[in-house]
């Protein structure tokens, strides 16, 4: 399924029907009244889907969306044999719903075994003005995809920049789902793609394990594909922004040094752009040596692996600081102060490194940790990615 086609609907081939893994936390109330069933929220690919345990049956039973496939099934609760999930997608941030337990295990389910409860009302002038577009891809000839998320304006005349969102972890995920951020940086002029990249939940152990020994590789190849697939699908002559935390610091820091023609802005939260460095001052060393290497972690000796210099040039290697010499893409650093996840001192290295190579740089630190989550935090940030990209883009404000 791609975006030159979007009469086809997205998730109906048969990978999307296999079980792919719990994922996530409990609902608070998970099981049913009388014991027999339990709620299971979960990512498959790039959806939060809903599972039923059935315990007399002893089968795990799928509950999918009255809505379709386009949309994600988030579970709440169960309240006595109900249960009560909000349907998101990109567009519509609450649908609630709730479907009767007790006609689980009908053969032939349909639209009137669900109740509406209330929906988010759109004003007229915002009905159906957002899109998404989902992309899958194989690379290597495997099987394991790549899955890409495309939001962005119905019917537009404008040639609107494209917006790349790369998740950290590398292990995480970023859902078909309803992001303030997102629909933010949609009504300031953006297109949007939210990329899956090999390694990230809800698709399998396989692809988990597919980067262990592997950044800095799999994940970079995957994210500039699903990008150069997007731009070949929509409009391929506009301008390419890059923007992530943590682990996608990698991933962006390796493209715009593997390709410094092609990426107009990078924005980077605590980058883990010096693999070295994060192995020794990172709280999770492990990490490391797990997703780098592919090594395990002496917890009797601790990082005392200095004598293996074929680790440590490994590390160097893949490092996204050691192609600074060819980046020529403005970056925008923004960093906590408090973070131990992956300290503060990396980005100021690597600010240190941009400024002397003239690169357009700026750096904002802030009192806080890894996440940068506290509002104040999060808004100024916001606020700053959005005024970096205006001025380098030389967008009107």
């Amino acid at each position: 399924v791609n975006y030159s086609n979007p009469n086809v609907a997205p998730f109906t081939a048969e990978w999307d029907t296999q079980f792919k893994g719990l994922y996530g936390s409990f609902p608070l109330r998970c099981y049913s009244s009388d014991g027999r069933y339990l709620l299971l929220s979960s990512i498959s690919g790039s959806r939060n889907v809903l599972y039923i345990y059935d315990f007399t049956e002893e089968k795990m039973l799928s509950l999918d969306s009255p809505l379709g496939v386009n949309t994600s099934v988030n579970g709440l609760a169960i309240f006595g044999h109900y249960v009560v999930v909000n349907i998101v997608d990109c567009r519509t941030p609450f649908r609630l719903y709730i479907f009767d337990l007790r006609n689980l295990n009908k053969i032939d389910k349909d639209i009137n075994d669900w109740y509406l409860i209330v929906e988010h009302e759109f004003k007229k002038e915002e009905k159906n003005k957002i899109e998404w577009n989902l992309d899958r891809f194989y690379p290597d000839n495997e099987l394991i995809p790549v899955e890409s998320i495309y939001v962005h304006i119905r019917d537009t005349q404008s040639k609107r920049p494209l917006m790349v969102l790369i998740h950290g972890g590398p292990n995480g995920n970023v859902t078909l789902n309803y992001y303030i951020g997102v629909v933010s940086y949609i009504a300031l002029g953006f297109d949007v793609l939210i990329v899956n990249y090999r390694g990230s939940t809800g698709f399998g152990q396989a692809s988990i394990d597919k980067l262990l020994g592997n950044i800095s590789k799999v994940d970079v190849q995957d994210c500039h594909e699903a990008i150069r697939r997007c731009l070949e699908y929509t409009e391929p002559n506009r301008s390419v922004i890059l923007i992530g935390g943590s682990h996608a610091g990698v991933i962006i820091g390796r493209l715009i040094g593997e390709y410094p023609n092609e990426y107009a802005v990078a924005v980077m939260r605590n980058p883990v752009t010096d693999l070295l460095h994060t192995y020794i001052t990172s709280d999770i060393p492990d990490w490391s040596l797990a997703q780098s290497a592919n090594s395990q972690f002496d917890f009797e000796t601790g990082r005392n692996r200095f004598a293996d210099t074929s680790l440590i040039t490994q590390l160097i290697e893949i490092s996204p600081i050691r192609l600074i010499d060819q980046i020529k893409t403005p970056v925008l650093l923004q960093l906590g102060k408090k973070d131990k996840r992956v300290p503060s001192s990396l980005g100021l290295r690597y600010y240190e490194c941009l400024k002397a190579k003239k690169i357009p740089t700026k750096l904002y630190i802030y009192d806080s940790n890894h996440a940068l989550s506290e509002t104040s935090c999060a808004s100024d940030c916001f606020v700053n990615t959005v005024l970096f990209i205006y001025e380098h883009l030389n967008l009107s404000s």
